[in-house]
């Protein structure tokens, strides 16, 4: 990070860039609280329709709401439940859902959220205009891939329509066991047409930005600092949904195959339960409201730690490896970092992408030698993160995880793939990852690992977070490099967030590989309600995807470790590794308090 942004990060977060005075002398009605937490990197966009990376999501799921969303429970699943919805009911066939919205649900301008947003959310993601990458989620949907192809241009002739303004119909061509959970993500949010259109503010951007979520946009100084403040006109769910409990105590108002409103596996929900990350840092003390949440754009977890011990930081959201262990034992004890040290497991593979458009990794003998040279035994011992050795693509915790799926280290046969594949060793092999310490770590490993089982000559392309993912988007791209190292964290808690990544038509595929078996096989698993059978068709995927076509090299799954500054609850954290920010709250009003401006 150069000297000029560390600077501007401080006075930002001292409130001197932020709208807000010094602190001052003042009543406590006028006192908000702040939490600044490090995003990591900044958002390449907060177009519903266009995020694709994990900061945008973390950021959109605090500014806009969809029809349900995600919560975590105790025992370590990840459930639907509902947000705009206030109920939903499925057809006996399971084909077409039903909507009813929250009369209460408003837009921060007082609008109200009506049917006809979420479908003009979904028209627009759809539309071949837009070219929204994730625009395949919604193909489950009756005719929306020809839409979106531009097979159809009519797209009343999509399975989604509005009777009224608190109705959303949804139609899917055949059952999908997850497609609420896409219904999650943010390109079923709902958005605003008048508001994009309006040319005087990109509506992107703060001062065009429009919630309907908890938060509202209020600043946002690109590769700096994004500043999210309470949206007032924000109805809670948790509230309503009680409300729709006394009016209907005993769910009776209901279809078949209705979704009842859970908390777990079997209890009717009154009230979303709190994050499992709250609590942390909780004290008699009744927690104040957080009004401000400051997110900051560091890479380096280095400087974000030294700005957590500067005070300017709450939240490291990413730990230098080689001070994981040092935090770890300091936080069960007195001290700076007493109770800041937090982990949490995620469904999440470290993998890498191997480029099969560009020799030579054309040859699937080098790519196949590639994988069995990697020795993972290697990570705990020198990258002491918490990321575990792992030979598979499903996570643990999802259907058909393998940890040893993939190809064996087998350094010996890794040399015999790679003589019978005739290419001269002394090629360079470009190896890219996002510019940040513990990742250049990582690549310096399997640079080594590379170097000293197959005598390649490997170079390491340290890049910028948005160049990296503009530069993977085609992997024709002359300057696209061999192999890029990739974490990728579901989007939804199922199996088919991380094996439909590689089928041929998902934009985030920057292999360059297409293969129509396995595309066969993941559309076959996306429809499948039984899960064993779902199970087998994944496992017989990742088999072709990791062995015989050695196009992925899964290295690591990883675990989140951060700190977190003792004080502020409601802190919600996913499985997903998305922040939920609703109820978050700390105690008092003390350390980074400020006067409103």
């Amino acid at each position: 990070m150069h000297y000029p942004q560390l600077l501007l990060i401080l006075a930002l977060s001292a409130g001197l860039l932020s709208g807000c005075s010094a602190p001052e002398p003042a009543k406590s009605s006028k006192i908000q609280s702040i939490v600044t937490l490090n995003l990591g990197s900044e958002p390449p966009s907060l177009d519903p329709a266009h995020v694709t990376d994990l900061s945008g999501f973390s950021v959109v799921n605090n500014l806009l709401r969809g029809l349900v969303t995600f919560q975590d429970t105790p025992d370590g699943q990840t459930k639907i439940v509902p947000a705009v919805a206030e109920r939903w009911t499925q057809s006996a066939d399971g084909k077409t859902y039903t909507f009813n919205l929250r009369p209460q649900a408003t837009w921060q301008d007082g609008q109200p959220v009506t049917s006809a947003h979420f479908l003009a959310a979904l028209e627009r993601a759809l539309n071949p205009a837009t070219a929204a990458e994730y625009a395949f989620f919604l193909f489950p949907i009756a005719k929306a891939e020809a839409y979106s192809k531009g097979q159809i241009h009519d797209f009343s002739q999509v399975g989604v329509y509005a009777p009224d303004a608190r109705t959303l119909v949804i139609k899917l061509t055949q059952p999908n066991p997850f497609f609420l959970q896409l219904l999650a993500s943010p390109i079923a949010l709902p958005v605003r047409p008048e508001v994009i259109a309006k040319q005087a503010h990109p509506f992107t951007e703060a001062k065009g930005y429009m919630s309907n979520g908890p938060f509202t946009l209020a600043d946002w100084q690109h590769e700096v600092s994004l500043t999210l403040t309470r949206n007032p006109r924000y109805a809670e769910p948790g509230a309503l949904l009680t409300e729709a409990h006394k009016a209907d105590p005993d769910n009776t108002n209901k279809s078949a195959r209705s979704e009842p409103l859970r908390q777990g596996s079997n209890s009717t929900q009154t009230k979303p339960p709190r994050s499992l990350n709250q609590g942390i840092g909780a004290s008699a003390k009744a927690p104040s409201r957080v009004q401000t949440v400051q997110f900051l754009m560091i890479p380096d977890p280095n400087t974000a730690l030294v700005l957590y011990d500067s005070g300017a930081l709450d939240y490291v959201d990413t730990l230098p490896p080689n001070e994981v262990l040092r935090l770890k034992r300091e936080a069960a004890k007195p001290g700076a970092y007493y109770g800041a040290y937090h982990e949490q497991p995620l469904f999440a593979i470290n993998y890498l992408g191997l480029n099969t458009l560009k020799p030579p990794l054309t040859n699937v003998r080098v790519r196949q030698a590639l994988a069995m040279s990697i020795d993972r035994s290697l990570w705990p011992k020198l990258l002491p993160s918490g990321a575990a050795p792992y030979n598979g693509l499903i996570a643990p915790g999802l259907l058909g995880a393998d940890a040893q799926s993939g190809l064996p280290f087998n350094p010996q046969q890794a040399r015999a793939l790679l003589k019978a594949s005739g290419i001269n060793v002394k090629q360079p092999i470009t190896l890219a990852f996002r510019a940040q310490f513990a990742l250049q770590r990582e690549a310096e490993l399997i640079q080594f690992c590379w170097e000293k089982h197959l005598g390649l000559n490997v170079r390491l392309m340290p890049m910028d977070w948005k160049a990296y993912l503009a530069l993977l988007a085609n992997p024709n791209d002359p300057n696209a490099p061999h192999v890029h190292r990739m974490n990728w964290y579901v989007d939804y808690p199922d199996t088919d967030s991380l094996m439909g990544l590689f089928t041929s038509s998902n934009g985030n595929n920057h292999i360059g590989w297409a293969n129509h078996q396995y595309d066969a096989l993941i559309a076959q698993a996306a429809v499948t309600q039984t899960p064993g059978l779902r199970e087998k068709l994944y496992m017989q995927a990742e088999q072709l995807l990791l062995r015989k076509a050695a196009a992925v090299i899964p290295v690591t799954v990883p675990l989140k470790t951060y700190l977190l500054r003792p004080g502020i609850e409601g802190f919600g954290l996913n499985r997903l590794n998305v922040l939920s920010l609703e109820e978050l709250a700390r105690e008092g009003v003390r350390g980074r308090e400020r006067t409103p401006h």
